[in-house]
Order: structure tokens, then C-alpha cells, then sequence
């Protein structure tokens, strides 16, 4: 993608969409300095037109700057209000707010930020209706991000149930849709749910080990109740292993995934 846009810019280094393009192609190699200046490039040759705004708020938001990546979202919706897409991203940006200040603790400064996402959702249902990443993403605000109020998760239940309706192969509502329901303790409903969404395999790799770690605890749950101690890892197991699996595999460290991971193999020492 940037050998493209470099061969672009060689035979006209004042399209605006160049620059964009540019500029996210860098972002996704986390060279922010560059990608900021080519973002920054393609709004001043035209502000108007959603993709430079786009670009700049992608890369803003890559780097975990989001109030300004809203601001540069919000700029693009000026130019083009219909895109819903541009909606769901100005959504996500909010509610990354809101669990920010959650994550510190502080509920009440978060809660104005959900609801500024559900509204950008909301809006991105009305402009297009068929779109199964508002619903998804309004179910999975409602369900994980607002507080434990059981009105409010059924309320996400019902917006990925929907999401389910228009797209029964949409995996990360399936996984969102087992969560919820696992933070409802319906075991025996997020079981389904995650076994769908690992069967359809398209989750991010955090995503899939989420879903094995919970998949691996409402087994552990359920056996145990059901059948005893001695069998309540027999099913359990084998979610944690397939979550630590994966965890091997990212380039990454990922300190938190591997702690929940851990205590799973080790309760099934």
C-alpha cells in the first residue's frame, strides 16, 4: 500500500487521497511521525473531502489520541454526513473514552462518553439500517461498557441478537453476545455463542482467546455444579490451552490475557 501511494504522489504530489492513503498505510507500520505529516498533508490540500479528515482521525486514533481523532471524525462527517461508517468510528472513539475513565475509576466521567457512542451508533442504524456493525457495536456498549445494570446488558442482548438476525456469520457479534451473557452467568447461552464465533473464525487473536478463556470458565462452572470437582476441567481444559496457544503465537505480550489464561490451566492443574 505504500509503494502505491509513493508511486502516486511521484505523478501527482498534490492529490489529496495520496497523502491519505499514506498516511494510514504508515500508521499500520507504527511510523506516526511520518503518517501524521502525510495526514496532516492531505487535509491542508482539501479538507473537504472525508477521506483526508478520515485518515488523520485513523491515525490519531492508532496512537490512543482520542479526542482528536473525534474531532477529525466529526470533520468528516461535516463533509459527509451520510456515511455511516464514519459514525460507527466516531462511536468507537467515544466509548474508548469512556473506558478510559472507567479503567481509573472514574463511572460518573464515563458514562456521558457511552452515551455520546450509543448516539453515534444510533445515528449510523438510521443512515443505514442493514449495517450489522451498529448493531454490534451497540449491543457490545450497552452489554460490557455500561455498568453492571441487568436492563442495560439485556438491552445489549437484544441489539446483537438482532445483529445475529441480519448476519448469522458475523463472528465478533456471536463473541460480544457470549460475554454478555457470561457477565449474566447464562453459562449454558455463552457457550453456543463463543463455540459460533471460534467455528466461524473470524475474531481478532485477542478476541479468540477472550473467547476460549470464558468458553474454558462456563465449562468449569457448569461441570462443576453438574458433574463434581473431578470432571469440572474436563471440557475447561482444553479452552485454556487453546487461549495460552494463541497468546504464544502474537507478537506481542499480552501481560493481561496471559494472567487470565494462567489461572485457568492452573485451577485445572
Amino acid at each position: 500500500a505504500q509503494r502505491a501511494c509513493e508511486q502516486a504522489l511521484r505523478l501527482d504530489p498534490d492529490l489529496p487521497e495520496a497523502h491519505a492513503y499514506m498516511a494510514e498505510a504508515l500508521a499500520d507500520r507504527e511510523r506516526f511521525d511520518e503518517a501524521i505529516a502525510a495526514a496532516q498533508a492531505g487535509v491542508e490540500l482539501n479538507p473537504n473531502l472525508p477521506d483526508t479528515q478520515r485518515a488523520l482521525a485513523f491515525v490519531h486514533e492508532a496512537q490512543g489520541e482520542y479526542e482528536q481523532a473525534i474531532s477529525a471524525y466529526e470533520a468528516a462527517i461535516a463533509t459527509q454526513p451520510r456515511l455511516s461508517f464514519l459514525h460507527i468510528a466516531l462511536g468507537s472513539n467515544y466509548r474508548a473514552i469512556g473506558f478510559r475513565y472507567q479503567l481509573e475509576g472514574q463511572w460518573e466521567e464515563a458514562a456521558p462518553y457511552f452515551e455520546q457512542a450509543v448516539a453515534a451508533f444510533e445515528q449510523a442504524i438510521l443512515l443505514d439500517p442493514d449495517d450489522v456493525r451498529s448493531y454490534d457495536e451497540i449491543g457490545w456498549t450497552y452489554g460490557h461498557y455500561m455498568g453492571d445494570d441487568r436492563e442495560l446488558k439485556q438491552r445489549g442482548v437484544d441489539y446483537l441478537e438482532e445483529a445475529l438476525r441480519q448476519d448469522s456469520d458475523y463472528a465478533a457479534a456471536h463473541r460480544h453476545l457470549g460475554q454478555v451473557y457470561y457477565d449474566l452467568r447464562y453459562y449454558e447461552e455463552a457457550i453456543p455463542a463463543f463455540e459460533r464465533g471460534l467455528e466461524i473464525g473470524d475474531l481478532a487473536p485477542t478476541d479468540a482467546v477472550w473467547s476460549h478463556i470464558l468458553l474454558g470458565w462456563s465449562y468449569y462452572v457448569l461441570d462443576r455444579d453438574g458433574k463434581g470437582e473431578a470432571e469440572q476441567c474436563t471440557r475447561a481444559a482444553s479452552q485454556f490451552k487453546a487461549a495460552w496457544d494463541i497468546l504464544e503465537e502474537l507478537p506481542r505480550r499480552e501481560l493481561g490475557l496471559e494472567y487470565q489464561a494462567m489461572q485457568g490451566l492452573e485451577a485445572c492443574e
